[in-house]
C-alpha cells in the first residue's frame, strides 16, 4: 500500500514514463492505425498530466514541510504544558497531539488526544481538529464525534497563519476550562452548565474517568518515521524535505513503473483506436 508521500513521489515520474511510452509506441509503429496528429495529441496530454501532477505534489509538499517545521520547532524548544506529546503521520499531513486537562477544571489530571488533519490551504486555513476520545468529554463545545466549537477553527476570518500549531493546541486546552456558554455542540452539557455549574463539573469529572483504559487502547495513532537520537515522548519523525519535494532530475525507478507506463500508453492508444474504428 502506498501512502500519500509515496503517491506524490511516484506519480509525476510514472506519468513521465507514460509520456515516454506513448512516444516509443509511436516511433516503433505500434500506433500505425492512428494518425500522427492523434499520437501527438496523446503525447501532449501525457505531458500536461505530468506537469499538473508535479504542481499538485509540490503544493502538498509545502504543507507537509510547514507541519514538519512547526513540530521540530516545538520539540527543539521543549514541549510546554498543556502540550504533552506530538506524533506525526509519515506524510506529515496528519498529527496526533496529547494535551493536559487544565488545572482547576473538571478535566484536571487527565490527558486527551487530539487528531489534526492539515488541508491543502494550511497555514492560511485552520486544520481539521477533533478529540480522539469524545466519550470522555462531557463539554458543551464538544460533540459526540469529537468535533470542537472554537472560534478560530469555525470562523475563517479569525484564523491567521501566525496562530500556528502551538497556539492552536493551547486554545483547545483553554476551551476545556473556559467553555463558551453562548452556544454549543452538546445541548445537555450546555444546559447543565448554565443551570447547575457544580453538577456539570461533577459529571464532567466522572466522564473523564470512564473508559480511560479502553480508550488508551482504541485511540488511533500514526506510524511515525523513526529518527534515532531525537528525544521525545513519542517516536519522532525524520527531518528533511520529503522525497519528491526537491526539484531536479530523478534517478530511474526500479519499481516497474516503466512497464506500467508502457501499459498505460498502450491502453490509451488502444482505446483511441477503438473509438476511431467505431466512428469509421
Amino acid at each position: 500500500m502506498f501512502n500519500r508521500r509515496d503517491f506524490c513521489h511516484l506519480l509525476p515520474r510514472f506519468l513521465a514514463q507514460a509520456f515516454g511510452g506513448v512516444s516509443a509506441l509511436g516511433r516503433f509503429g505500434a500506433a500505425e492505425h492512428i494518425s500522427g496528429k492523434a499520437t501527438d495529441a496523446f503525447v501532449k496530454v501525457a505531458a500536461l498530466l505530468q506537469i499538473g501532477a508535479a504542481a499538485f505534489c509540490r503544493a502538498m509538499s509545502k504543507v507537509a514541510e510547514r507541519v514538519r517545521r512547526e513540530c521540530s520547532k516545538l520539540r527543539e524548544s521543549g514541549l510546554r504544558l498543556p502540550i504533552l506529546a506530538l506524533q506525526e503521520a509519515a506524510d506529515y499531513r496528519s498529527l496526533r497531539a496529547e494535551i493536559r486537562g487544565p488545572s482547576g477544571s473538571p478535566f484536571e489530571g487527565h490527558s486527551f488526544g487530539l487528531l489534526l488533519h492539515f488541508g491543502e490551504e494550511y497555514p492560511f486555513r485552520p486544520p481539521a481538529v477533533r478529540f480522539a476520545s469524545p466519550r470522555r468529554l462531557f463539554h458543551p463545545n464538544v460533540n459526540g464525534e469529537g468535533g470542537i466549537c472554537l472560534d478560530i477553527l469555525n470562523d475563517p476570518t479569525l484564523w491567521s497563519p501566525a496562530i500556528g500549531l502551538e497556539k492552536l493546541l493551547v486554545s483547545v486546552a483553554s476551551l476545556l476550562s473556559e467553555p463558551r456558554v453562548e452556544h454549543g455542540l452538546n445541548d445537555e452539557a450546555l444546559a447543565l452548565l448554565r443551570s447547575e455549574p457544580e453538577a456539570f463539573n461533577k459529571r464532567a469529572r466522572a466522564r473523564a474517568r470512564v473508559g480511560l483504559a479502553a480508550d488508551a487502547e482504541s485511540e488511533p495513532t500514526f506510524p511515525a518515521v523513526p529518527a534515532p537520537g531525537v528525544p521525545g515522548p513519542l517516536p519522532a519523525t525524520a527531518a528533511g524535505v520529503l522525497p519528491g519535494a526537491a526539484e531536479g532530475p530523478q534517478p530511474p525507478l526500479k519499481d516497474g513503473s516503466g512497464v506500467c507506463g508502457l501499459l498505460l500508453a498502450g491502453l490509451v492508444l488502444g482505446l483511441a483506436y477503438a473509438i476511431r474504428s467505431q466512428s469509421l
